[in-house]
């Protein structure tokens, strides 16, 4: 079996180095996100054991894993830096059959991966490089690099972004290209997946399994084609439906990060986060906020062969959101809960700028309900935990677009992640926090329902003496800034308290989403015919 066969007592005590280029620690690149724990990593691992070195796994988590996607750059960046470039590398915890546990870790073998591994260093630049001089030669010289087929500078798909698990196959995901296909049992790279060419525009990072039908929503995004924006969904089985084209708010171009969906909607967000070329020719960012444009969110029907039917409701604005917690129908009403921020400056996240400062011009995010009322069209709007923060989660294997009770997201505190926070949305949105010691950091966690009976769609509260809503406990990674090295923490979501603590064999950079991933979809996956 899987389990047996990469468990830690085989475990392979070599580790690969993918290039033959210098230690990260010897780049001269001043990026910050290039130092302290966003430094990349330099070696792949096959499975290692790794230590529990507190508390005791959870008997239902062994046979499973945990995977999680990130940005970790493959060769020093030939412009400048920004921490949404870097390659895509999964860091993936197996809890093994016979309760010890096991890291690995592999980095998403795109084609722009292969490319730069091919030439021995960097070629494709990043958005930090849009507005620059050096960026703004290297945009027009895309269109003569077309012409010879050479790959142009600005078409990295890097895959670093999220996972999901579908239709039997993982899937690494970055919302400028299409999914690229990875074996959740040891993260072996297939290639890019595109649903038997059916997908020829961007996939979207966030896609939404329905837990109730095993539908797949999703959309892509463009900067460069009007429309901007394309949903659509995929079948349980994994046949990808039509897309359906979408105009936006003044036919306008945006960076649209996530979705959300409900029983009987998709829903879109059109958030004033614009792409403007003619900001280059003042030498800007081509991308921004524009705060004098309205802000929307959409209610399109999830069958929907066309846009005629989409309703689109406004918001108060300028307001952006990176991240969606869930989202549901009440009756007439349709609720979208996420992480709100008044502005977004990308800028504050780029090479000049101290990340762990607030700029005036940016307020965090914090977590906010927006309420629509499909009879009557109006919308109430309220901040919920007035905390800033982000990365929220909820239970996508039973609650994904249904009625939830509880989310979970990261804290932020001293301009970094280091605590979680619980919220009872049903009890005047309540808060229980875990505080991490200081000097440490965590990234996004996952929630995984523990709960021996499970129910999927609305939260049922009939049903709380078997199957309470937060019966279950949340993983992620940590960062110990004082030792430098990682460590996976299993908190019990219920209580706020700390379950165990796997200490790992190598550190773990700052990444972005992660997938629990059950003994089932492991044993039952879908492999490419060729790793890469």
């Amino acid at each position: 079996g899987i389990n047996a066969e990469y468990g830690p007592q085989n475990a392979k005590k070599t580790m690969t180095t993918p290039n033959n280029g210098p230690d990260p620690s010897t780049w001269k690149h001043v990026s910050i996100f290039l130092k302290g724990n966003f430094a990349p990593v330099v070696a792949e691992h096959d499975r290692q054991a790794a230590e529990v070195v507190s508390g005791e796994v959870p008997r239902c988590l062994f046979g499973a894993a945990y995977a999680r996607n990130g940005p970790n750059p493959h060769f020093e960046p030939p412009g400048k830096h920004h921490w949404f470039d870097g390659d895509g590398m999964i860091h993936a915890i197996y809890f093994e059959e016979d309760g010890s546990v096991s890291y690995a870790n592999k980095y998403v073998r795109t084609e722009s991966w292969l490319e730069e591994n091919k030439r021995g260093s960097a070629y494709f630049l990043g958005i930090a490089d849009l507005g620059t001089v050096y960026g703004m030669a290297n945009m027009f010289l895309d269109g003569v690099r077309g012409l010879f087929g050479t790959p142009k500078v600005y078409n990295k798909v890097a895959s670093n972004t999220s996972l999901i698990y579908h239709d039997k196959r993982l899937l690494a995901l970055v919302e400028n290209g299409v999914p690229h296909h990875v074996a959740a049992s040891t993260l072996e790279s297939f290639g890019a997946f595109d649903y038997d060419g059916k997908l020829t525009h961007p996939f979207t990072a966030h896609p939404k399994v329905d837990p109730v039908t095993g539908e797949m929503l999703s959309f892509g995004y463009t900067f460069d084609k009007s429309p901007g924006c394309e949903y659509f969904l995929v079948s349980a089985d994994g046949k990808k439906q039509a897309s359906v084209p979408v105009t936006l708010h003044n036919n306008r171009n945006i960076m649209m990060h996530d979705m959300a969906f409900s029983r009987n909607y998709a829903i879109l967000l059109d958030f004033p986060y614009l792409f403007r070329l003619s900001n280059i020719m003042n030498g800007k960012s081509p991308l921004g906020m524009a705060d004098d444009e309205p802000a929307r969110i959409g209610l399109l029907p999830r069958d929907a062969s066309d846009a005629s039917q989409l309703r689109w409701f406004d918001i108060e604005s300028p307001c952006f959101a990176f991240h969606v917690a869930n989202s549901w129908e009440d009756g007439d009403n349709v609720h979208v809960i996420a992480c709100r921020s008044a502005r977004l400056n990308m800028e504050r996240l780029s090479d000049d700028v101290d990340p762990t400062k607030t700029s005036k011009a940016r307020k965090g995010a914090v977590l906010y309900e927006w309420v629509f009322n499909t009879a009557d069209g109006s919308v109430k709007e309220r901040t919920l935990v007035d905390i800033f923060g982000e990365f929220p989660v909820c239970d996508e294997q039973n609650r994904w677009g249904y009625k939830t009770r509880y989310v979970w997201y990261g804290g932020q505190g001293g301009g970094h992640f280091n605590k979680l926070i619980k919220v009872d949305l049903f009890d005047n949105n309540q808060t229980k926090v875990f505080q991490l010691p200081e000097g440490h950091v965590n990234d996004e966690f996952v929630f995984v329902n523990t709960n021996k009976v499970q129910y999927k769609g609305d939260h049922d509260p009939s049903r709380d003496a078997e199957s309470p809503d937060d019966g279950g406990v949340l993983l992620g990674f940590c960062y110990d800034s004082t030792r430098n090295t990682s460590y996976l923490l299993i908190l019990d979501a219920a209580t706020m308290t700390e379950k165990a603590k796997v200490a790992l064999p190598a550190r773990v950079a700052h990444g972005f989403h992660g997938k629990f991933i059950t003994k089932e979809q492991i044993e039952n996956e879908i492999r490419g015919d060729k790793a890469l």
